[in-house]
């Protein structure tokens, strides 16, 4: 039986970049900057949700999969203000142009799936495709699904909205935090503890304002793209 890759950051070409303001940490692979695949991850995570699936794009893609602002190793700017989709586009949109790349495919997942859905508004120009998984659209969440629907699944889109009391009872138990949401999935804390991945995770949840910048992205979405959204919902923007 062959054994468990254990994660080690040394194994892996970590970048960081100046853009919209910000640092940016991504990890980049491959060499074919002609079919460039850009890789965003969702909450409560970082690239390294990527880490399996980079290998076997980067054998035929340029592939980045970056921190968003808030999470993993890059930066966490103060403010709910600093963390609506159209800012975290920006971020991403900045670095596509430092690093001079056209016609990418781009895949988000959760939280990232919404900032590739605000980036293929904003830049459609620069793409060759989006997917976006694992979401259901920013207003639906909020003016269709159900209390009991949200209860499921959806708690924490309300929970983490209200003022000051999540990051009094977050702060300090980071790890249950994060643990309680990886535990949904079956097998998935197995899985990150056996590789290394889970202490890789709890490094990045557990520094300086982590936690602060994670409730500011719920909060910005909820206060500044809801609105956004719901007009283009309304015109029929697409």
């Amino acid at each position: 039986m062959s054994q468990t890759k254990k994660y080690a950051a040394e194994e892996w070409d970590h970048q960081y970049a100046e853009v919209n303001g910000i640092t940016i940490h991504y990890v980049q692979a491959g060499a074919n900057k002609a079919k460039p695949i850009l890789l965003l991850h969702g909450f409560p995570q970082s690239w390294l949700i990527w880490r399996d699936l980079i290998p076997k794009l980067a054998e035929d893609h340029y592939v980045l999969a970056l921190d968003l602002r808030g999470y993993g190793d890059s930066s966490r700017p103060e403010g709910i203000d600093a963390y609506d989709n159209e800012q975290m586009a920006a971020d991403v949109h900045g670095l596509v142009q430092l690093l001079e790349l056209e016609h990418i495919a781009m895949i988000g997942h959760d939280r990232g799936a919404r900032i590739a859905r605000r980036y293929a508004l904003d830049y459609p120009e620069k793409l060759a495709g989006v997917g976006l998984i694992d979401i259901l659209p920013l207003e639906y969440i909020y003016d269709h699904l159900t209390a009991g629907e949200a209860a499921e699944k959806y708690w924490h889109w309300i929970f983490q909205v209200v003022p000051d009391v999540p990051e009094a009872l977050i702060e300090g138990k980071e790890e249950v935090y994060l643990e309680f949401f990886f535990k949904r999935s079956p097998h998935l804390m197995e899985a990150f503890k056996a590789d290394g991945a889970w202490e890789e995770y709890l490094r990045t949840w557990q520094k300086k304002g982590s936690v602060q910048a994670a409730l500011n992205d719920y909060r910005a979405s909820y206060r500044v793209d809801l609105p956004k959204y719901r007009e283009n919902s309304r015109t029929k923007k697409r």
